[in-house]
């Protein structure tokens, strides 16, 4: 039988995990960012992510190059590449963050 645990996540009402899943190799939270603000300092983890932009635009800057995503646009990379968000457009910027990391 399958069971879920709920857990906090940043932007979730719930996030539900099956109970035998290691939940930190797939990480899911949903975040906002203002005009002209970063997520955070670049920075780099191992495994891949990807961000879903619902609203807003952005740029990913990733190993010195930059990559613009707005609605509805996914984007899916290596992150071990130093990385972040930026908010690129005039107005705030809603996307969904997932992280998977291997085993």
């Amino acid at each position: 039988m399958v069971s879920f645990t709920s857990y906090t996540a940043k932007g979730l009402a719930n996030l539900f995990v099956d109970s035998n899943v290691d939940r930190e190799r797939l990480r899911i939270h949903r975040s906002e960012l203002s005009p002209g603000n970063r997520s955070h300092p670049p920075h780099s983890h191992p495994g891949l992510e990807g961000f879903y932009i619902f609203a807003g635009r952005g740029t990913l800057e990733i190993a010195e190059q930059q990559h613009d995503i707005g609605p509805n646009e996914s984007i899916v990379f290596d992150a071990t590449q130093p990385h972040c968000l930026y908010n690129s457009g005039d107005e705030p910027l809603h996307y969904l963050v997932i992280i998977a990391r291997d085993a």
